[in-house]
């Protein structure tokens, strides 16, 4: 049964339909997002092998079987694994039978699991959070498009739908990031006198409810070939490829017939590099339940280490427990530094008349330099045209949303 077209009615009786993306089949969607990919570390003994996972929203051809884009989830399990860019994908955990040598980049992975290998290091290190990872200066790889400088026509638009109302601005790498972006030097991509993580290029225009579900990482985007329906096996120019919505939210099918692959041919002004970076943030949100899981891992974190005079990467084995303490949050503490401070909520929202921000109220707790993910529920989503949101608009964002996300639709 086909989703009907919403209808507005006008004083003279006329009714007009109103202009969204065609409907969709309930069997279509339905399947869509039904099922995930696992992708695995050879230096590890399942079930504590499994890295992280993607849903299956990419459509092989006309053939109705899903999988995942294979430059998309190959360039995941590289920066996830260190920025491991000669890394490539296997059927076998010795990596004998390379993905590369029987499908393209742009083909769609349709197996239930995969292993991510890097020759010469079986157990090679995972960075285990965003804040730990060291942005990939000069080596992003060639096949991220460079994007073009602004056209007037669609300068106040959603990037996505193309409507201009209901349009509020979007960072792409979030404010709250501001010392990883100033520790890795982001800086240098934009395009102000006084360069910072609030320059245009790190800003995207989204409807409103795109705004709220990109700060939930339900997608992101990435390069792909510009014509559909179309694969090969050899590499795609910078050309061929456009950026293009993917969809990360595994059970929100729904949200994926409508918008997975919609390509945004009219993206301009941003830096392909803040866009990279995002992409990676949220391939990040995916592995902590490998990083979590209790057990001593390999880690890779890009650190300022005492009297260095400067961040370098630290690469060492941490006992699960460390692990669990330093990114779940520990025993007795939440992982969410704002509901570490809800015993101060009702004495702080005296001030200002009501409109104490979120950012402030999370400050203190954000000092503790914590590397745990789980917080951006919280903040992320409250970026607003006008300025820095209120504390009230906190309670509609919880951190269980993100990890149950069928709660806001």
């Amino acid at each position: 049964m086909a989703l009907p077209l919403p209808a507005l009615t006008g004083r003279d009786g006329t009714t007009r339909q109103i202009p969204i993306l065609a409907p969709v089949e309930d069997s279509t969607h339905s399947s869509m997002t039904h099922n995930v990919i696992l992708f695995l570390h050879p230096g590890y003994s399942p079930p504590l092998n499994v890295l992280f996972s993607l849903p299956c929203a990419d459509r092989v051809s006309e053939s109705g079987v899903y999988g995942v884009h294979h430059r998309t989830a190959l360039t995941a399990c590289q920066i996830i694994a260190n920025n491991a860019f000669t890394g490539f994908l296997a059927v076998d955990a010795k990596g004998e039978s390379r993905i590369d040598e029987t499908i393209g980049p742009d083909e769609i992975l349709t197996g239930r699991e995969y292993f991510f290998v890097v020759e010469g290091d079986v157990r090679y290190p995972v960075v285990p959070s965003f804040r730990d990872w060291e942005f990939p200066h000069h080596r992003v790889p060639d096949f991220w498009p460079h994007i073009p400088p602004a056209e007037s026509l669609y300068n106040d638009v959603c990037l996505v739908t193309k409507f201009p109302w209901a349009v509020t601005k979007s960072h792409i790498v979030p404010s709250i990031e501001k010392d990883w972006f100033n520790t890795n030097c982001m800086w240098r991509y934009s395009n102000s006198i006084v360069p910072d993580i609030d320059d245009v290029k790190n800003i995207l225009l989204l409807k409103m409810d795109l705004h709220f579900c990109f700060d939930r990482f339900m997608f992101t985007f990435v390069p792909k070939p510009r014509a559909s329906g179309t694969s090969s096996h050899k590499e795609a120019t910078e050309e061929a490829l456009s950026y293009t919505l993917h969809v990360l939210a595994g059970d929100q099918a729904l949200f994926a017939s409508l918008h997975h692959d919609i390509q945004l041919p009219h993206l301009r002004s941003v830096a392909a590099e803040y866009l990279f970076a995002r992409f990676a943030l949220a391939i990040f949100i995916g592995i902590k339940p490998f990083v979590n899981a209790g057990y001593k891992r390999r880690i890779a974190r890009f650190m300022v280490v005492k009297d260095s005079g400067g961040p370098e990467m630290v690469v060492e084995d941490i006992d699960g427990q460390v692990l669990q303490s330093r990114y779940d949050g520990g025993k007795g503490r939440s992982a969410s530094p704002s509901k570490r401070k809800r015993a101060d909520e009702d004495t702080m929202e005296q001030q200002e008349d009501g409109e104490t921000a979120v950012d402030e109220i999370d400050e203190p707790a954000l000092q503790e330099k914590d590397t745990n993910d789980a917080w951006y529920a919280d903040v992320l989503d409250c970026e607003q045209v006008r300025g820095r949101p209120t504390k009230r608009q906190r309670a509609l964002y919880q951190v269980d949303d993100y990890f149950d996300s069928r709660s806001i639709w």
